[in-house]
């Protein structure tokens, strides 16, 4: 298990890190939140492996989350799963621009992120999909993810990219003689709704708004260094994000769910 806490503190934030399959390193750190970085302990994914990671940003905080490599399933007999749980208090901000996840010849894997919002709070995700490795179709993936805001849900996604099922019309299909799609490319904005981008989206990318405060940008492309979209959305997000006021309920001043002058960090290994 992988763990990460953040609270506001007097001076500097406060951190509760605990590393499990991925280390957590800590980049930058203020009075309200911190940057920090994902750090493999091990090849991830082999078959059978399960990685979990919990993130809990306090009231008033800030948290970004780096990773520093991107992730590969490999195959195997058995699957693997990548699961999140995202917890932000009232006005807590949280950015996580994560690297590709490639699933290889195979694999079967399940990814699975839930985020969950109180009111005021702010979070800008990415998940960038490729099926296979340089030359491969690629296992079987099954995605998900659920957000709530104070109201309820705000987003509900359930992929699909199995074999059988990711060359049906309507799922990656691309017609006759068409290169099958293997990337999906996904930046999601919850909470609030971002400016409108400069000019379209481009090619093989649509953006469209939720029902409530939020939006996704998703572009659908064969090869990963095609696609120019979801880093220059992610940029955008990022700068509004970071721009963004953050408060406390009522104005309130944020008590420390920590002691303010000390960063707990455990570390696991298997």
């Amino acid at each position: 298990m992988t763990r990460i806490v953040v609270a506001p503190g007097l001076g500097r934030s406060a951190l509760e890190l605990r590393s499990g399959a991925l280390a957590v390193r800590v980049l930058e750190q203020d009075a309200d939140g911190a940057r920090v970085a994902l750090v493999a302990n091990g090849a991830l994914l082999l078959a059978g492996d399960s990685v979990d990671v919990e993130v809990e940003v306090a009231e008033g905080a800030w948290l970004e989350v780096v990773e520093t490599t991107g992730t590969v399933a490999y195959g195997g007999a058995e699957p693997s799963r990548w699961d999140v749980d995202v917890r932000l208090g009232v006005g807590a901000r949280l950015t996580w621009g994560a690297l590709p996840f490639v699933v290889s010849d195979g694999a079967r894997t399940h990814r699975r992120t839930e985020a969950r919002l109180a009111e005021g709070a702010r979070a800008l995700l990415r998940e960038t999909l490729v099926l296979g490795r340089t030359g491969q179709a690629g296992g079987d993936l099954w995605s998900s993810l659920t957000a709530y805001d104070a109201v309820g849900p705000l987003q509900v996604e359930e992929l699909d990219l199995s074999r059988p099922v990711r060359g049906l019309p309507g799922v990656l299909a691309t017609g006759s003689g068409a290169a099958p799609r293997t990337v999906v490319d996904t930046v999601l904005a919850l909470g609030w709704r971002p400016a409108p981008l400069p000019g379209p989206p481009g090619a093989g990318a649509t953006l469209f708004e939720l029902d409530r405060p939020g939006a996704v940008l998703r572009w659908l492309g064969t090869e990963l260094h095609r696609d120019t979209v979801g880093d220059a959305c992610l940029a955008a997000w990022s700068a509004e994000l970071a721009a963004a006021p953050r408060t406390a309920h009522g104005g309130a001043t944020v008590a420390p769910m920590l002691d303010p002058l000390r960063t707990t960090h455990t570390e696991e290994y298997a």
